[in-house]
């Protein structure tokens, strides 16, 4: 399976993304990751409600300012909330 992915920035927490792809994971489960540099907000998110990728990944400002922008949009919003031991205390923001 093929996967085409707009990449919109390179951050520490998405390491682990990376290394299953340099060291082949994604092909060796039987997907073809085709990482793809972003053309930047408001057409990346175009391009995938287009099909033209498949998969977004996007900070937390995009996931907040599109339906904002868009309301009744398609577009699916998915987030994930990091929690470090270091900030045992502090709260979990959860999006969408």
């Amino acid at each position: 399976m093929r996967l085409r992915l707009y990449e919109n920035y390179r951050f520490v927490v998405d390491a682990p993304f990376y290394a299953a792809h340099a060291i082949g994971a994604y092909a060796t489960e039987g997907f073809t990751v085709e990482l793809l540099p972003s053309p930047g907000a408001r057409l990346a998110e175009q391009a995938l409600l287009d099909g033209v990728v498949d998969v977004l990944w996007a900070g937390p400002m995009r996931i907040m300012k599109h339906p904002d922008e868009n309301p009744g949009s398609a577009l699916p919003k998915l987030s994930v909330a990091i929690h470090s031991p270091s900030s045992a205390d502090a709260p979990i923001p959860v999006f969408g």
